[in-house]
């Protein structure tokens, strides 16, 4: 059997030229790349990982240099993006998976006549690249990024789509910092609204079967994907030099056991995860096919990746203490479910009945199984879910 293939492209955009520079962005594809690497690795050798990278890192930033991997890539450009990157993703196969990672600035832009009644708005959100809005550059409008990936999948019906946006486009939006960092860090992921004027004929895809005009009207059918995104529309998605808040708390998940949740889960306890810092941040997940929230992370064949992480006897507190806590996107009993570990190489399984930022408590049962003086790995089995209500709509 031949391999299967993680198309992957990931844009993050710090240094911008003609709007705010962000901080964040960089790091938010070097930790998503970290973490695509352990998934693939763990597939039994049935994954082959392909990224191509287009980032734009702030002047002094050596964070790509620095990495373990070595990492070449090129200027997130409209002209890159639109082109070698969605390129990228059409060399999918029968059984591949693609991924869009996007983190950077969103914006808005005044929609195409055909297009305004459309979303029932006069407005069409956009992805703002690196040379946007500098000499007649224009940012991406979402129809098109909906015609981009169409075109990438077309025909490939078995293809896993996965699109992640950590971006925001509401006008008072800021990707704001966190309160542990100083004032001048605080960054915006929302771009002011474009000024770019656009026809139809303007966007890319326009004289493609993709379109319907209809009586001065345009609709369209979106390829079948998921969309997992940092915030709605008019909420806050925070950002500082760690990266954002929502990338941050979904790569933490995926290291631990979030590979094993379903789209939709896996969003409940990223939004968990996001409300300590941000409660005014909620997390939404799309679908083509609402079905299709209930697939794991990159689709259903995925074998899940399980992080591992110490447990020992803690004398001071005389308890047994796991080295992962809501840093990590664990809780603890929460509506009758409960997290639960298991010791990696015995049948020993403990529940987490505190979870503190760092650690957390264990208690149990067969945790007197176990040897005081003996340090041990541990991996979740299972997560509670704190209640978060999560946005899910069907495109």
């Amino acid at each position: 059997m031949s391999k299967r293939n993680l198309y992957a492209t990931l844009v993050g955009i710090n240094n911008y030229r003609a709007v705010n520079k962000l901080n964040g962005c960089i790091q938010d594809i070097l930790n998503i790349d970290d973490t695509l690497r352990k998934v693939c690795a763990s597939q039994n050798d049935d994954l082959n990982y392909m990224p191509l990278y287009l980032l734009a890192p702030n002047e002094n930033d050596h964070s790509i240099a620095e990495h373990e991997h070595n990492i070449q890539y090129s200027d997130p450009s409209f002209e890159n993006i639109t082109g070698i990157g969605f390129n990228h993703l059409a060399q999918a196969g029968e059984k591949d998976i693609c991924l869009f990672y996007f983190s950077g600035h969103g914006s808005t832009i005044t929609s195409p006549p055909e297009f305004r009644d459309y979303k029932g708005n006069p407005q069409n959100e956009t992805l703002v690249c690196a040379d946007s809005r500098t000499s007649g550059i224009r940012d991406i409008l979402d129809i098109e990024l909906a015609y981009l990936l169409s075109n990438a999948l077309k025909g490939k019906p078995n293809v896993h789509c996965l699109v992640i946006m950590d971006c925001c486009h509401s006008a008072d939006n800021t990707r704001a910092i966190e309160a542990a960092f100083d004032v001048m860090m605080v960054q915006n992921r929302q771009a002011p609204q474009s000024t770019s004027i656009l026809e139809f004929k303007d966007c890319i895809g326009y004289n493609t079967d993709f379109f319907t005009l209809k009586d001065g009207k345009v609709s369209y059918k979106p390829a079948r994907y998921v969309q997992l995104s940092a915030c709605r529309d008019h909420e806050q998605s925070r950002d500082n030099p760690q990266g954002g808040l929502f990338s941050r708390k979904l790569v933490e998940l995926l290291q631990n056991e979030g590979t094993a949740l379903s789209y939709s889960n896996l969003m409940k306890s990223v939004a968990a995860a996001v409300s300590i810092a941000n409660a005014a941040q909620n997390p939404v997940a799309d679908a083509t096919d609402p079905e299709d929230l209930n697939q794991p992370f990159l689709g259903g064949s995925m074998v899940p990746y399980r992080a591992s992480f110490e447990v020992h006897f803690n004398r001071g507190t005389k308890q047994w203490e796991l080295m992962a806590g809501l840093l990590n996107g664990i809780t603890g009993p929460n509506n009758n479910q409960k997290t639960i570990i298991r010791i990696e190489g015995t049948n020993v399984k403990a529940e987490v009945y505190q979870a503190n930022m760092k650690t957390s408590f264990l208690q149990g049962s067969d945790l007197d199984q176990l040897d005081p003086a003996q340090l041990y790995q541990a991996q979740i089995i299972s997560l509670a879910l704190k209640k978060k209500r999560i946005g899910v709509s069907q495109k």
